[in-house]
């Protein structure tokens, strides 16, 4: 995926985003010398790098210029896998995914907005057109998006994923980190709970079709992306999706990821499971369905 240039024996490299900070302190200082001078400075470090990274999907991953991509919207009910989700977008197309959120709100500068960061794409406006797949939870988005992928998982890991969510965030007061974090197990046996599901499950059958009916009614492509298949599925879920940004991820033309068979296989292979959360006890599931019969 990278690709090295020289002329007239002096290197003209440009730094490639994703380096670590050490890394591009040692590349910046490299650029423009002799093509000697990388044999002792760092040159087979920053080779070895590049290469780890040809093979980690993950990590190479970039920003896309102004305008090079529609406005594709990641939608779902809160607790459906949507930040796994966006990993998986990364993955699939080497460009970050964004949101409606601005989730990071620290100001950083850009060696730390991409060593701290999991979605540096939050920073940017979800018009500018520079990331690929926006985050939103709000049905009102599809009439500004340019097509939306649907993102549904079993309604009661739904439901369960966001009541920790929205419990381990009142605990801690870290939003970003309540999507990964988890509550103490007894939360589940308490009236709390209880309430919280009889107020939701409706939601959830709701949420759905009314967002069926406003892509369709506001003539905006969709597609399904079933969150359990993912688990299971990776490669085939995303080769779907891959298809389908085919045809709606660019503004002229036809969106294509030039290395788009090995980023699959490493989606397959790998374990992308960061932005997922750790499982709770298994016994709590069957414990919950007793109590509510």
């Amino acid at each position: 995926m990278w690709k090295w240039t020289h002329s007239s024996g002096f290197c003209n490299i440009p730094v490639p985003i994703g380096l670590s900070k050490n890394l591009r302190a040692s590349w910046n200082t490299s650029v423009n010398q002799p093509i000697g001078y990388f044999s002792s400075h760092g040159f087979d470090e920053i080779t070895k790098e590049l290469e780890r990274k040809n093979n980690d999907c993950k990590n190479d991953v970039k920003i896309g210029e102004p305008g090079q991509f529609n406005w594709i919207l990641i939608l779902s009910v809160q607790g459906s896998g949507n930040t796994w989700t966006r990993q998986l977008f990364q993955s699939l197309t080497g460009y970050y995914a964004g949101g409606v959120y601005h989730e990071i709100q620290d100001e950083l500068d850009n060696d730390d907005l991409y060593e701290q960061s999991p979605f540096p794409g939050e920073h940017f406006s979800p018009e500018s057109g520079r990331v690929l797949g926006i985050k939103s939870h709000a049905r009102g988005h599809i009439r500004k998006a340019h097509a939306v992928v649907l993102v549904i998982r079993n309604p009661y890991d739904t439901i369960k994923a966001n009541f920790n969510r929205i419990m381990a965030e009142k605990e801690t007061g870290d939003g970003q980190g309540a999507h990964t974090g988890t509550i103490d197990p007894a939360l589940f046996k308490s009236l709390k709970w209880r309430r919280y599901i009889q107020n939701t499950a409706e939601m959830w059958r709701q949420y759905y079709k009314d967002a069926v009916h406003l892509a369709v009614n506001s003539k905006k492509n969709f597609h399904f992306l079933w969150y359990d298949l993912l688990k299971t599925e990776k490669e085939a879920q995303m080769r779907e999706v891959y298809s389908f940004l085919e045809n709606e991820a660019a503004p002229h033309g036809k969106f294509e990821v030039e290395d788009i068979d090995q980023r699959l296989n490493c989606i397959k292979n790998d374990n992308l499971d960061k932005f997922k959360r750790k499982k709770l006890n298994s016994t709590l599931k069957s414990t919950n369905q007793t109590k509510s019969r």
